[in-house]
């Protein structure tokens, strides 16, 4: 759905359903007196369609969001780099995907228990947003794997970003363990299918659990 209209959707109801019950006044020439109730009824019309507006804009954000994390979710993620790839067609740019998988996290859970595994899923999801750009998008790509998104990032870009995200959760303070995480990282400079650039990733994460605690990149460039 248009991005537009979800941001704004109460106001464009509201202005529109209001416009209506007036437009409707007008074209049948109502006496002075009756105006007043044309009136309320547009307005009680006119804020019911702010709030259905409201309704639209939460059903949006349920149906693109991680209920766990708040993270962006795998629906999310392709809607957005339909997007991207028309930017690096239009802008010849770098595009790069990060593919971010913790490890041994079913140890963890089962240790501790899974409420404690998804505190630090939700821990982990809060240590990345704060440590990307703001035009980066997280995405809980699903159970303790993750992407994030890297508008106009060549490959030492991502690389740097990637390491750093390692760093920083292998040295983090969790709620009740320690953690690791292995790193897929793949840029591209022109077009091809999405399921085919997240194939690269996928390949190149796979190799970096099969070390762990690790970065390994792959181009198709």
């Amino acid at each position: 759905m248009d991005k537009f209209f979800i941001k704004y959707a109460p106001i464009i109801l509201f202005i529109n359903v209001l416009g209506l019950h007036l437009m409707g006044y007008v074209i049948n020439n109502c006496i002075l007196r009756q105006m007043s109730l044309w009136l309320t009824v547009g307005v009680v019309d006119a804020t019911f369609a702010f709030f259905c507006g409201k309704l639209i804009q939460r059903l949006n954000k349920q149906a693109i969001t991680d209920a766990l994390t708040g993270l962006k979710n795998r629906g999310y993620f392709y809607f957005c780099m339909t997007n991207e790839f028309k930017k690096l067609v239009k802008n010849e740019v770098h595009l790069s995907l990060l593919f971010i998988d913790l490890d041994c996290f079913k140890v963890i859970n089962d240790e501790y228990g899974h409420l404690a595994g998804d505190k630090i899923l939700v821990e982990v999801s809060d240590v990345m947003q704060r440590n990307v750009r703001v035009r980066d998008t997280v995405i809980r790509w699903g159970g303790e794997e993750f992407a994030i998104i890297l508008p106009n990032t060549d490959q030492t870009g991502a690389i740097q970003l990637a390491e750093r995200l390692r760093s920083i959760i292998e040295s983090y303070i969790f709620c009740c363990a320690k953690l690791t995480v292995s790193v897929g990282v793949a840029t591209i400079n022109q077009m091809m299918e999405v399921d085919s650039f997240v194939k690269l990733a996928d390949t190149a994460l796979y190799k970096a659990k099969e070390i762990r605690n690790s970065v390994v990149f792959s181009s198709s460039i």
